[in-house]
């Protein structure tokens, strides 16, 4: 562990005042380190992982105190699925009525927003088959669910209705 230069000490005594969490415990740990605290005392004392505390480290050695800045989680290799001109078209795309699409209805669903990008081109495939999103597209193509006011009433609610009329 090399010992810490002046400037780099003055910078995480300052990321000790952070409102953030990971740029406060990034200087703690590195403080901490250079008073030859080893990793699971640091872990210990702050509540974090030991693996944490190696994971600081590190990125103090490689980074110097540009590693007190939090940087994107978002993956190296995540790409848009539409990329420069598809995405304009999309716009434009969800900016038109279905039915100018030959579709009967007058809304955009997720699942006919993903049809008609794959028959547009747009796509290679309808992307918005995921289970996850069929919850969704039923509520939207059906008309009810949260936020539409026209979901019929339970039959608990019914009963109670009668009981009281």
């Amino acid at each position: 562990m090399r010992p810490l230069a002046e400037g780099e000490r003055a910078r995480l005594e300052a990321g000790l005042r952070a409102a953030d969490a990971f740029t406060l415990r990034r200087p703690q740990v590195r403080l901490a380190s250079a008073r030859g605290e080893p990793p699971p005392a640091i872990a210990r004392a702050l509540g974090c992982s030991v693996q944490t505390v190696r994971n600081a480290i590190r990125a103090f050695h490689a980074e110097g105190p540009d590693c007190l800045l939090r940087k994107s989680n978002r993956p190296r290799s995540a790409a848009p699925v539409l990329g420069g001109d598809a995405g304009e078209r999309l716009r434009g795309l969800l900016h038109q009525s279905p039915r100018a699409f030959g579709k009967g209805a007058s809304l955009w669903t997720l699942a006919l927003a993903a049809r008609v990008c794959h028959e547009q081109g747009l796509t290679g495939g309808p992307s918005a088959t995921r289970p996850s999103a069929a919850p969704c597209c039923a509520w939207a193509s059906a008309g009810s669910g949260p936020g539409s006011g026209s979901a019929a009433p339970t039959p608990p609610t019914r009963e109670k209705k009668r009981a009281s009329g």
